[in-house]
């Protein structure tokens, strides 16, 4: 194409196959039909179907996106490391979230629980938890599976009603326990 380059001298714009750059460097396969957000328009990437950004580094090195502010030029990152095949996300220059090459999900630590723990592992010096959000006539789930097939997948399992207010616990597949809202157990 004879004009895929184009400068926007008065507006400060860049467009690469666009000739009215939505940001500052506006690189466009096909037209999106999209708008841009006005607070984050510096780089814009536009393609009707898939549309990517690709970080490539060597297979000892690390691939980063930082956010820095005048205080520390990468106080929050996101961080491929590909000697470990690792996945971080640093917030405060600490990582708070890390995936690991076994696809296991480390919430304020870079190790590992025990072998044979869950795939999630979350450390701090205080108080922690985990929130299980569903609707008023909805049950909140935790679910232990044994990795087969059918029906019995989910062994054990813990479960809040909302609709009637009961606390269930099961075990081999089959509510064992379970506590209503005056806490009577039966």
């Amino acid at each position: 194409e004879a004009n895929l380059f184009y400068v926007d001298a008065g507006n400060d714009k860049i467009g690469i196959n666009e000739n009215v750059p939505l940001g500052k460097l506006h690189v466009k396969t096909n037209d999106s039909s999209a708008s841009v957000n006005p607070s984050a328009d510096e780089l814009v990437l536009e393609n009707s179907s898939s549309c990517g950004l690709s970080i490539l580094s060597d297979t000892s090195a690390e691939g980063l996106i930082c956010f820095g502010d005048s205080g520390a030029n990468s106080i929050g990152k996101i961080s491929y490391d590909h000697t470990t095949n690792r996945l971080a996300f640093i917030t405060n220059s600490s990582t708070a979230l890390t995936i690991d090459s076994s696809g296991r999900v480390l919430i304020g630590t870079t190790t590992e629980g025990e072998a044979g723990a869950d795939d999630v592992t979350i450390a701090t010096t205080g108080n922690t938890g985990i929130t299980i959000r569903s609707g008023t006539s909805n049950n909140g789930n935790i679910q232990f599976a044994d990795g087969t097939s059918g029906v019995d997948e989910y062994r054990g399992f813990i479960t809040y009603g909302h609709s009637d207010n009961i606390l269930r616990f099961g075990t081999d597949g089959s509510e064992r326990i379970r506590i209503d809202s005056s806490l009577s157990i039966s």
